[in-house]
């Protein structure tokens, strides 16, 4: 979206491409790439080459008016890491824009604000009139910079160590020092959009029992694509099984498994071959029911994207180490593989959490609302935290939304296994809502902080 551009094209030609770790780590223009350098409130104050000299600086005051700046690489991610849009010369924050030089948003908040907290009340107030300690990422309300909640300078030593690392990486990667292995992430879901496919590390609880072979073919909007090349925000075809209809619909996670998997290779009556894991559901439209890889049987009809029948010539199974991948698909979660296009699902894969260890407040947020999509505010409402006896019980701890028929919700956490986090969940009805659990460092006194900020 808008807000998290991986390129500006123009007439097909890419102008400038971007790569994204938990924050905007480079641009890169004619060839040249820079990289950017953040301060403890997410602003850019530098750029820097592929040597590591710096190119470019920024200063700001205190509500993102540029005081002073140096070099002429063009850039419009500038004040707290947002983008600035150079021809209105405002911000954009998602819900509304921000006008730095009056520090007054230019569209009336939706949110109602919070009686006890007159401040919150105001309609174009940005952070609460006090960008130093807050900012506000959504253009809805303001949550507490690096300054609270989160021991600074631990906050700022682990962030210019994760910069420095993940920097360090892509220089090495780009110049060719280093070739990337995406092994080296272990047993992980790829979440990220970037070309270098890095990513950080991921902590996950999945199911390796509902996947495919790398070199699986699925039908796409540019045609048949490797499974293991989809990335997410690529459309795929998918069917609907009240309407039996067929449409694109975006790819909103990437799932890869390594390891010891039990294979069934399928053997389709016009001689193609389809690996899969035993789990992964098949659709058999004489039944009206999925049948799992491992409990097909010889002379089943499969669905195929034309709307044919493709029969089961023959079945074999075995067990062998195999990198595997799977997709989630935003509404019907349903997507057509092999050169034949035979309807599969991902919806029997039991993945109900993905646990993102990042190492801040502010990454978590930023992964969050990444992960979120566009916000109706028309939809919006406050959640309030229900456990009684929580830090939380009572007070609001995060919203939810709904867009396009798909339920979203942004909900601050903690427990002692965890400690603080952010919990995303993404859906539609019942089906398939994937818990992102992404935890950043801190307390549960930490935790208080960060909710007596929104309360």
């Amino acid at each position: 979206d808008y807000a998290q551009v991986l390129a500006e094209v123009t007439n097909g030609t890419t102008e400038v491409s971007y790569t994204y770790g938990d924050d905007l780590v480079s641009q890169t223009r004619a060839g040249t790439p820079s990289y950017y350098l953040y301060d403890g409130h997410g602003s850019t104050r530098a750029l820097a080459d592929a040597s590591g000299s710096l190119t470019d600086s920024y200063d700001y005051d205190a509500f993102g008016v540029l005081l002073n700046s140096s070099g002429d690489t063009e850039n419009a991610y500038r004040y707290t890491g947002e983008q600035l849009d150079q021809n209105l010369d405002q911000y954009y924050l998602r819900a509304r824009y921000y006008d730095q030089n009056s520090g007054r948003f230019t569209q009336m908040d939706t949110w109602m604000g919070l009686n006890h907290d007159p401040v919150t009340l105001h309609k174009y107030l940005y952070a609460n009139a006090d960008p130093v300690a807050h900012i506000d990422p959504t253009g809805n309300f303001s949550l507490g910079s690096v300054m609270s909640g989160i021991n600074v300078m631990g906050n700022l030593a682990m962030r210019a160590y994760n910069a420095y690392s993940l920097v360090d990486s892509v220089f090495r990667i780009s110049s060719g020092e280093e070739a990337f292995d995406p092994m080296s992430l272990g047993t992980s879901i790829i979440l990220s959009r970037l070309p270098t496919k890095l990513s950080s590390k991921l902590i996950t609880k999945i199911c390796g029992k509902n996947s495919f072979d790398g070199e699986t073919l699925v039908s796409t909007e540019n045609g048949l694509v490797p499974i293991a090349d989809v990335k997410i925000g690529d459309r795929v075809w998918a069917y609907n099984e009240e309407t039996g209809i067929s449409k694109l619909q975006e790819v909103v996670h990437l799932i890869v498994g390594e390891g010891e998997k039990k294979i069934v290779d399928i053997t389709l009556s016009n001689g193609e071959v389809i690996k899969a894991t035993v789990g992964h559901p098949f659709y058999i439209p004489t039944q009206g029911e999925w049948v799992n890889a491992g409990e097909l049987t010889k002379n089943q009809a499969l669905l195929g994207i034309d709307g044919g029948i493709l029969s089961i010539l023959a079945l074999s199974s075995k067990t062998e180490n195999l990198v595997v991948y799977n997709l989630t698909v935003i509404a019907d979660h349903t997507y057509y593989v092999g050169r034949s296009g035979v309807l599969s699902h991902n919806s029997s894969c039991r993945l109900k959490e993905v646990r993102v260890p990042v190492h801040s407040y502010e990454a978590a947020r930023n992964k969050a609302l990444q992960l979120l999509g566009p916000i109706d505010q028309a939809f919006r409402r406050n959640i309030l935290g229900r456990l009684s006896g929580s830090k939380g019980h009572g007070k609001v701890v995060g919203f939810e939304t709904k867009v396009d028929g798909v339920w979203k919700q942004f909900r601050l956490d903690y427990d002692p296994t965890k400690g603080p986090h952010i919990n995303v969940k993404v859906g539609k009805g019942n089906d398939m809502i994937v818990n992102h659990s992404i935890e950043f460092p801190g307390s549960e006194i930490d935790f208080e902080k960060l909710l007596k900020l929104i309360n």
